[in-house]
């Protein structure tokens, strides 16, 4: 796989007592490129205390679009009209917020990380740190159904289209919900069919 256009996140020196700088959270949406390619068109970032770090629109025209998958990222074509932000601007903002020891959390983050196009060594993806407890089979668990079996609540509603802000705060909570231990590795099942 090329790099190109990838950021890289270094770390700082090691210590004798490595400290982080904290954790953030991200999500981001995207829109599917004639290419069939993926291309960033929204993308949030909060902190350990949910306050958002990011919030921005990205102008994906830089590939022609073939889906703006507004059922699902809630953003059109209009929606981008006036959007000056790129990529690498928000790739910029990112490298500022992930310096040093920071850890970065999400959902599926393999595909955000793809997406922005960012290498970060630190992170904690919420999709891996829980295990579903019907059966030695492990399962990759949606980020709305963790929400609802460990933080009681649902993140989306059905046929509603995906906040990113919300899915960062989501995967925030969970994660520090894990690291408090409150709750423990296995997931109980909840009333619905485990996606």
């Amino acid at each position: 796989m090329a790099k190109q256009d990838w950021v890289v996140s270094k770390r700082g020196k090691k210590s004798k007592a490595t400290i982080s700088n904290g954790m953030v959270a991200v999500d981001c949406e995207m829109v599917l490129c004639e290419d069939g390619s993926e291309a960033l068109v929204k993308v949030c970032v909060v902190d350990e205390n949910l306050q958002v770090q990011l919030d921005e629109l990205v102008n994906a025209l830089v590939k022609k679009v073939a889906d703006y998958r507004t059922e699902i990222t809630g953003v059109s074509a209009s929606d981008l009209d006036r959007v000056t932000c790129t990529l690498a601007d928000i790739q910029k903002r990112l490298k500022k917020l992930l310096s040093g020891e920071t850890i970065l959390v999400g959902h599926s983050l393999c595909n955000d990380l793809q997406t922005l196009k960012i290498d970060h060594a630190r992170v904690i993806d919420t999709a891996y740190i829980f295990k579903y407890s019907d059966g030695p089979i492990f399962r990759k668990l949606s980020l709305n159904y963790l929400c609802k079996s460990v933080l009681g609540y649902e993140v989306r509603k059905p046929g509603s289209p995906h906040s990113c802000l919300d899915d960062a705060c989501a995967a925030m909570k969970l994660v520090l919900a894990k690291i408090k231990r409150e709750i423990g590795d296995i997931i109980p099942p909840v009333q619905e069919d485990v996606p």
